[in-house]
């Protein structure tokens, strides 16, 4: 039986939950933050007094993660090569038991782009192993920054990324639309043409640009441009106001101006 048959449904990053995850930078490849151990310190620190954190080093960082956050954190040592876990871990399900469960979707590296990401094609699969939680398995490749979810089976994500050939080629959209249902109990896939502009890296990551909040609302980042006179998401609001009711913000391209989400 599915995932979705046993009654499993994916909830949405904005319910209460009992941990957040954070990988401790992997000097070796991860060219990005390899130098931001001091800020992923901080935010720990900072992060821990609402709730519990768990940072996740490969061995050969371990002491100094550990040294670093036992105070404030619980630290584990489990192989990885590259940061990010919220593309490359496991994506956590429930049922209306309130049992919980995980899914181990396929990773490659942002479809190949980053050549040394091997251990982390694992990591579901060990998190899920030292939490004693049962796993699911997919064949689909999906990076938990490619998708929202509202929490009651509805999923926002890009064609750009998951339906992208490095990706996903032997799939279909229909298909695609059949595996999120059968794993994450989503009934209705949102889907808009691109995500952020200009955005190699992922393929058009979902979470740079569009977020849930609550069912039916999200906050949304867009640019708008006076030289063009439009917006660089006009389209992908036209088909999320279809859906949901939308919140952005609108930056001037022409006069830079810093954003504070949230208060």
């Amino acid at each position: 039986m599915t995932p979705f048959e046993q009654n499993y449904r994916v909830p949405g990053r904005f319910e209460e939950h009992e941990c957040t995850f954070i990988t401790w930078p992997c000097l070796a490849s991860d060219l990005e933050i390899a130098n931001f151990e001091k800020e992923i310190v901080i935010f720990a620190q900072k992060l821990s007094q609402y709730e519990n954190v768990v940072i996740i080093a490969d061995p050969s960082n371990y002491k100094k993660a550990f040294n670093q956050c036992k105070e404030f954190s619980t630290v584990w040592s489990i192989p990885t090569d590259f940061s990010w876990i919220r593309d490359n871990g496991p994506i956590f399900i429930k049922n209306n038991k309130e049992e919980v469960a995980g899914i181990h979707f396929k990773f490659n590296g942002w479809g190949n782009k980053f050549k040394k990401c091997e251990s982390v094609k694992e990591m579901p699969k060990l998190i899920l192993e030292k939490l004693n939680i049962k796993r699911f398995t997919s064949e689909l490749i999906l990076e938990g920054g490619g998708v929202s979810f509202d929490g009651q089976g509805t999923m926002i994500t890009t064609e750009q990324m998951l339906m992208h050939k490095n990706r996903n080629a032997s799939f279909s959209k229909t298909q695609i639309e059949e595996e999120v249902r059968d794993f994450l109990g989503i009934e209705k896939v949102i889907w808009l043409k691109k995500g952020l502009v200009e955005d190699e890296g992922t393929d058009g990551h979902v979470d740079c640009v569009v977020e849930y909040l609550a069912p039916k609302k999200v906050l949304v980042q867009t640019v708008y441009d006076n030289i063009t006179k439009s917006s660089s998401w006009s389209k992908s609001f036209k088909i999320m106001k279809k859906f949901v009711l939308v919140r952005a913000h609108e930056i001037d391209h022409s006069h830079p101006v810093l954003v504070k989400l949230g208060t």
